[in-house]
């Protein structure tokens, strides 16, 4: 068995295994799993979006401002508002990846590992 493809089948047994864990809003982060890893120096690397990081770990309390122009935008029942600035007062954090690890992982090498005998 070659290491490689022992961890490419590890990578993406372990990616749906995460996915079906994942918060689901548009499921762009779930599917980030399934569709963008690959195994690099004996490592399975996931590409997934950056805000990721702040859906498992969650956020303090920020204020955003705009990044191109004077304002920020938001459409609100059909009125465009325009401010400044927004305090954003943070978001819990979902550790669905933490969770996946705990509970999934021994028995993913083991599946993979029958998949190789």
């Amino acid at each position: 068995m070659a290491k490689k493809d022992f961890l490419k089948a590890f990578g993406f047994l372990f990616a749906q295994e995460i996915a079906l864990n994942a918060p689901k809003n548009t499921g762009e982060m779930a599917q980030a799993f399934i569709s963008n890893f690959e195994v690099v120096n004996d490592e399975v690397v996931y590409k997934v979006p950056e805000y990721t990081k702040f859906v498992e770990f969650g956020t303090s309390p920020h204020v955003i401002y705009p990044k191109n122009g004077k304002a920020l935008k938001f459409n609100i029942a059909g009125k465009d508002i325009f401010v400044k600035k927004v305090n954003h007062p943070g978001t819990t954090p979902k550790p669905f990846i933490r969770h996946t690890i705990n509970t999934k992982l021994q028995s993913t090498i083991k599946k993979t590992i029958r998949l190789f005998e």
